[in-house]
Parts: C-alpha cells; sequence; structure tokens
C-alpha cells in the first residue's frame, strides 16, 4: 500500500543551460513586476523558447530584474518604456539562479495548464466547462526535481440556477405568466443576495463585487447602451436567456454594473465532491497534465524528462493520532493507547484520557484543569421575533443545563438583552448593538458577566467586527453565535453545536477572568498529559499577520508544551513584514519567559511563509542580541526553530492498493524533500491533522523547516516537528467533540488575535 499525493514529481534534475542576461530597473511594485514577467514568460515559453527572471526589490516602487533568455531583448521589448527607469545592461551569458528556475518552472505549469485546457482567472485555471477550478503549487527540490501540486474546487452555481432550483421551475419564461412565481422570486433575490460578494468569470477576466441593488425587470426589459441587456452580453460572446430575472446591480472598485442573474456567481466554492469522486477526478487530471508537461518539455529540448506521481511507501509514514472515531477502531485496534491523551480534573486529582473531551466530561465526570466556573451571561440578541420567544426560554435553559451537565460550572443567571435589528438597514442595526452593548457592560462587572451575542449570519463580518471592538473595549470577551446556528439547535436539537457553544463561554470567561485579576497565563480547559517535545523545555509561538483594508496587524502568543498560556503581544505593522525592530521586542519578552521558565528553545509557528530574506535574517540576529544583551548562563543557552505553517496547499492524500482507495487516518505525517527559500535550506513535512466526516477529503498541512545558522536538520528532526505540532492540534478548546483541530493552537490563536488588531479591536492582555 502508498500514499498517492494530487501530485506530479519530475524523474530527472531540470537544470537549465546558460543563458543571455539583462539587468533592468523598474518603476512599479514587486507585485507588479512579477505578474508582468510571468505573463510575458508564458508567451516566450509556449512559442518554445527557454526564459526567466529574477526579481530584487530596491525601493517601495522600484524593482531590480535580470532577465534570462536566448535573446532578452523578447522580454525587454514586451515591458511599457514608462515601467522602465534605467537602461537595461547587459550582464554576459549566466547560469539562473535557483529562484529564476522556480520563476521557470512556475511560468512552465501555466503554459501546461493552458494546453490542458484551463485558462486563468484569479490564482486559479478554470476547465472550459467551467466546471472546475484548478490550484497549483510549483517547488523546485534541493535535488533539482519540478514538483507539482494540483487540486481542484467546484465553483458555486449561476445565482440563475439557484433562483430557478429555490423557485422549482425549469426556465425563466415561467415568471411571464406567474406573477406570484415572479413576485417571490423578486423577494428571494432581495433577501438573499443583497450585499453579497459575487464574481465572474466573463472572457477570461475575473471581476468581482458586492450586490447593492435588485431590478424588478426581466433582462430583456433593461437597456445597456441602447440595447437590451441580453443582446449586450451576446454580442459579447456570452449567452443570456432574454427571460431572466430579475436584474443584479453590482458594486465593483471601478463603479455599478448592471448583470444577468446567469453569469454571477456567489464568492467560494460549490458542492465538494466524495472522496471516491475526487480521487477519479484528479486522476484525469494528473493524466491530462503529465501528457502536456512531457510534450512541452520536449519541445524545450528536455527529451528524457518524464513525471509521476508522487508517492511515499507505506513504511515511510509515521503516525500520531490526535483525536479518533468510534470507526477508526476498525483501522487500527489499538488507536487509543496512539493518540495524543489529554489531561483534566477529577476529585481534585489529574485524570488523563485519549477519548473526546465531549465524553471526558459527560461519561467520565471529568472538568476542566483549570476549574468550574461560575458565572452569568448578558445575552444580547437581534430584535427578531421569529429568534425571541427560543432565546428568551428554550436557549437559555438548554445553554445553562448542558453547561451544568458537562461539568464546565454553573451559569448562575441570564441577562436577556435585545438590540434592534432590521435587515434593510445595517447601518442602524449596528449602532443599536453597539449602544446595547456599552450600557450594559457599564452595569456589569467582567469578573462575573461574560457577553454571548447572537449576530445576524448574513452581515456576520460587520457585526463581528462590531461586536468584538465594543466589547473588548469595555474590557469584555465575547462568545458570538451565528443567527443560523440558533436556528439548527432549534431545529435539530444539535446537542454537539450547544456543547460548542458551552465550550467557547468556558474559555472566553476563563481568559476573561484571569486578565482582569492581573494574570492571564495558565491552563484553560485540558492540557497536553505528555509535554509536546517529550522533554518539557520548548516555548511554542503563534505568528501571524492580518491585514484588513489598510491596517496590518502581527500577533505573537506563546504556550508552555502542556498547552499553557504564557504570555501574548500584538502588534500594529507599518507594512506587511515584521522588521527586526519588532522582532528585537517581541523576543525581549520571550527569552525572559523562557529563562524563568527553565527552557532550552523557542519554536515559531508562523501561518505561512515569511515574505522575504531580510525578515527571517532580522529575527535571528535580534534573537541573538536579545540572548547577548540578557547574558544568558551557558546552563541557560536557548536555541531558536522556525517553522511555516502552509494551510493553504493544492493537494490531497490518498491511501491506495491494488483492490481499494482508503482516507489516510488523521495523525498521518511524513517527510517530502528539502528546498531552498530566501537563501536558507528548508525542510517540508506533510500533516493531516484533521478527519471531515462523511464522504470529504481531508485537507492536509505542510510545514516548512528553516535550517537556522548552521544547524544541519536530519529526517528523523522533522518527523519529531510534526509529531510535536500534532500534539499542539489536540488543544482547540471551542470544539468539545474531537478537542482537536487542523492548526496547532498557537497559530489558531495568532490568526484570531491578529485579525482582531487588524480590524482595530483592543485585545487586553495582548500588551
Amino acid at each position: 500500500m502508498v500514499y498517492e499525493l494530487s501530485c506530479l514529481k519530475s524523474t530527472e534534475r531540470l537544470d537549465l543551460k546558460p543563458l543571455k542576461c539583462s539587468e533592468v530597473e523598474l518603476k512599479c511594485s514587486y507585485g507588479a513586476a512579477k505578474r508582468m514577467l510571468h505573463g510575458i514568460a508564458c508567451q516566450l515559453i509556449e512559442r518554445g523558447e527557454i526564459c526567466t527572471y529574477e526579481l530584487y526589490p530596491i525601493a517601495k516602487e522600484v524593482v531590480k530584474a535580470e532577465i534570462y533568455a536566448d535573446n532578452p531583448n523578447s522580454i525587454l521589448e514586451k515591458i511599457p518604456e514608462h515601467m522602465i527607469q534605467e537602461k537595461p545592461m547587459p550582464l554576459g551569458e549566466s547560469i539562473p539562479s535557483y529562484s529564476g528556475t522556480e520563476n521557470f518552472l512556475d511560468a512552465l505549469i501555466s503554459v501546461v495548464l493552458k494546453k490542458a485546457g484551463f485558462r486563468p482567472v484569479k490564482g486559479v485555471y478554470v476547465s472550459a466547462k467551467e466546471d472546475i477550478a484548478v490550484k497549483k503549487r510549483t517547488i523546485l527540490d534541493h535535488d533539482g526535481h519540478l514538483i507539482l501540486f494540483l487540486d481542484y474546487l467546484r465553483p458555486s452555481p449561476s445565482i440563475a440556477g439557484r433562483i430557478r432550483e429555490q423557485l422549482g421551475i425549469k426556465e425563466f419564461r415561467k415568471l411571464r405568466e406567474d406573477n406570484e412565481l415572479k413576485e417571490r422570486a423578486y423577494e428571494l433575490s432581495h433577501d438573499e443576495y443583497i450585499k453579497k460578494t459575487v464574481f465572474t468569470w466573463l472572457r477570461g477576466l475575473y471581476i468581482q463585487g458586492e450586490v447593492v441593488n435588485i431590478e424588478d425587470c426581466f433582462v430583456s426589459e433593461k437597456k445597456i447602451k441602447g440595447k437590451p441587456l441580453h443582446e449586450y452580453w451576446r454580442e459579447r460572446g456570452v449567452e443570456v436567456d432574454e427571460n431572466e430575472y430579475p436584474v443584479f446591480i453590482i458594486k465593483t472598485s471601478k463603479g455599478e454594473y448592471c448583470y444577468p442573474p446567469s453569469v454571477l456567481r456567489l464568492a467560494g466554492r460549490g458542492k465538494v465532491d466524495p472522496f471516491h469522486t475526487r480521487f477519479k477526478e484528479i486522476s484525469k487530471l494528473l493524466e491530462n497534465v503529465k501528457e502536456e508537461i512531457e510534450s512541452l518539455m520536449d519541445k524545450l529540448g528536455y527529451k528524457n524528462v518524464k513525471f509521476e506521481v508522487f508517492k511515499v511507501k507505506d513504511g515511510d509514514a509515521y503516525l500520531k493520532p490526535n483525536f479518533y472515531f468510534r470507526e477508526d477502531i476498525k483501522i487500527i485496534k489499538d488507536i487509543a493507547k496512539m493518540t495524543v491523551q489529554l489531561t483534566y480534573k477529577k476529585d481534585g486529582k489529574d485524570i488523563s484520557s485519549p477519548h473526546s473531551p465531549l465524553f471526558a466530561f459527560d461519561r467520565e465526570k471529568c472538568h476542566p484543569y483549570a476549574g468550574k466556573q461560575e458565572l452569568n451571561l448578558m445575552l444580547i440578541y437581534p430584535s427578531d421575533p421569529n429568534l425571541k420567544d427560543f432565546v428568551e426560554t428554550n436557549f437559555v435553559e438548554m445553554l445553562k443545563n448542558k453547561f451544568n451537565e458537562l461539568n464546565l460550572g454553573s451559569i448562575k443567571g441570564v441577562k436577556k438583552i435585545s438590540y434592534t435589528y432590521d435587515p434593510k438597514n445595517p447601518a442602524k442595526s449596528l449602532n443599536s448593538l453597539e449602544k446595547t452593548i456599552k450600557e450594559h457592560a457599564k452595569q456589569c462587572s467582567e469578573k462575573d458577566f461574560l457577553m454571548t451575542i447572537i449576530i445576524p449570519s448574513k452581515e456576520r463580518e460587520e457585526f463581528y467586527t462590531s461586536a468584538k471592538r465594543e466589547a473588548s473595549g469595555m474590557g469584555y470577551h465575547t462568545q458570538l453565535v451565528e443567527t443560523n446556528t440558533i436556528e439548527r439547535i432549534r431545529r435539530e436539537k444539535d446537542s454537539g453545536l450547544l456543547a460548542n457553544i458551552c465550550a467557547g463561554i468556558y474559555a472566553e470567561f476563563l481568559i476573561q477572568r484571569k486578565i482582569s485579576e492581573g494574570n492571564p497565563t495558565g491552563p484553560l480547559t485540558w492540557v497536553l498529559d505528555s509535554p509536546a517535545d517529550g522533554r518539557g523545555e520548548t516555548m511554542y509561538v503563534g505568528l501571524d499577520i492580518s491585514r484588513k483594508e489598510a491596517t496590518e496587524g502581527a500577533a505573537f502568543i506563546m504556550f508552555d508544551p502542556y498547552g499553557k498560556l504564557m504570555d501574548a503581544r500584538i502588534l500594529t505593522l507599518t507594512s506587511e513584514t515584521i522588521t527586526e525592530k519588532n522582532y528585537y521586542e517581541v523576543f525581549r519578552k520571550m527569552v525572559e519567559k523562557a529563562r524563568e521558565n527553565s527552557m532550552k528553545r523557542i519554536v515559531i509557528l508562523r501561518d505561512g511563509p515569511p515574505r522575504t530574506k531580510d525578515e527571517l535574517d532580522g529575527c535571528l540576529r535580534s534573537f541573538k542580541n536579545v540572548k547577548k544583551e540578557l547574558e544568558l548562563k551557558p546552563s541557560e543557552e536557548l536555541k531558536l526553530e522556525y517553522i511555516s505553517v502552509i494551510k493553504s496547499v493544492p493537494t490531497r492524500v490518498f491511501k491506495v492498493d491494488d483492490r481499494s482507495v482508503q482516507k489516510p487516518l488523521q495523525g498521518t505525517h511524513f517527510y517530502l524533500y528539502k528546498l531552498r527559500h530566501l537563501d536558507r535550506l528548508a525542510h517540508e513535512i506533510l500533516v493531516i491533522s484533521s478527519k471531515p466526516r462523511g464522504e470529504g477529503c481531508a485537507k492536509p498541512v505542510i510545514l516548512r523547516v528553516y535550517e537556522l545558522d548552521e544547524k544541519k536538520l536530519r529526517e528523523e528532526d522533522v518527523i519529531k516537528i510534526a509529531e510535536e505540532y500534532l500534539s499542539l492540534t489536540r488543544l482547540n478548546f471551542w470544539n468539545l467533540e474531537t478537542g482537536a483541530s487542523r492548526l496547532a493552537l498557537p497559530v489558531k490563536m495568532a490568526h484570531i488575535l491578529s485579525y482582531m488588531g487588524a480590524s482595530g479591536i483592543h485585545v487586553r492582555g495582548g500588551h
């Protein structure tokens, strides 16, 4: 049995030959230069010419480009004159660097996907039928092999299709004959799509915007430049039914435009293919791409380069389950003994268990490691008459009972407060929510009360930000619940959802209370039975950067190897990178905390790779400087490890033999390869830390482990880091069903805090 990745790997090295090189300075951003040169390289490669480029930022809007080709002028002449700052300078003949080879391969794969029938649209490659959108990731490993990761998603169906399905009709013509049906179509469109983000893929362009209005007319009745809307689009090669209804007004970055519903799709993915369907579709995709890439490589002069599916032998894969379900016992009898164990409290003693936290609290009668909490709730909910009775009676009692049943403590009382909510007037609704939070926060104490706020699912982001900002400014944490979740609990009596809301209430109140008492550190709902590093000597630091409009926020959050919170720091950044000075300020806290707790190692888990070489180098320099200035003794020697957690990886994993295709177990991990990044050697390892219920297919994460200084990492060192990561994924205090998450707790928390920082939400205890 082997593990097959949705990935192709070249059987031979891909070394570029010496090419003529010219240097030119460009007046644009790094991103604009990369997009332009990538497009030009694609054109030339499609013609059978080998070419590439390397980019070096000089200033904010100035980039140095080194152009490689048999005739560099074939690229230079395609660059607009206004973008050229200095006259190009020939540098002679040379072999492109590692990054130049990577850029060549990235352009090569773009050409291959085009030849395979896909067109590029906003970061994905869309099939001719528009039924799948392919994502890619290209890697050049340290041995010179091209590795191509591929995955696909199903786009959401057109809005026209959704409207027809909801009305139960096959053709819009029916609406001309039935006014009542037409009114339903208008009301449905208005309620369902106003303020929603939509996009279109017309003529290879990606246009995204927000629905700001719905016009009560057929597309044949709406005139654009003197022509009916359906004829306007037909002239542009888009077939539109003249009976489509209604007309959508979309606000984009360039203005407001009219669209028929058939060309619009809701942002986000459509249906998710079952596991075996995905395996078949990916197998066809890989075979198609393999044929095209080998053909193009032959045209470019690489006659002997072949590609094969990336496979890992069963004996080269490792397993450390971070949770398990009952059905997993049929696969591995002793899986419970192998699973990451958690520690709770019971009768004043520590109790270890591999089971679900839900099982531990409900069946084994354990209670949280930090102790039971007694609290009151401020339940703040929208003035929706459909919700009022259920929220004030059933929901409140269900919450109180479930909190008590799970041994989390007790909800002594509930203060029920409604805010004015008008779905047609979001501004008035938001003002009412903010005013309600301020008024009632002043009347209560954060040592006794937690705010549980119900927000409308349709305007989730705006209400999330407002609720968090106002409550946090008054010293309160919040447990937010969407109206869709309330509806599910009412409809399905979903005890799992209720349990997770209770878990959130417990964790948020505990952190809030600790901060109000001046000591936000320590254990939360549970801790690991054994330290993640096996020795109890490591501080794990989650790091993430979030951007919201023009604001950048960075968060560092520190945990000990058992999952106990140690400290947090939130920064407002002036750019998308963390400076050496930023790292220095945070390391002063980190190193001192590590010394106080006799730790020997700091592991930074960064959400995504660092953006620049300067950022990674600055991190290492500031760490060394702080150690030197704090005069650590030889016995206090402290090491640093830097790991990028790459969570959006376009690949899937299938466990395959001659007779069957199976899902890999959660906790499966295996070493992939070594590569260069930011002038440093790094290792990548794939980790499956989740398991979708039903027919879904797990999305793995990839850990990129950098070699710092002269330290050489062995494969077994990287495997151990993956196992530490898996232990830290078992600390999801907001999910009682498994207690686990795809993301390790430090990464998950850093992401939340950085987003709040970028959104202008003050986070107490984050310095």
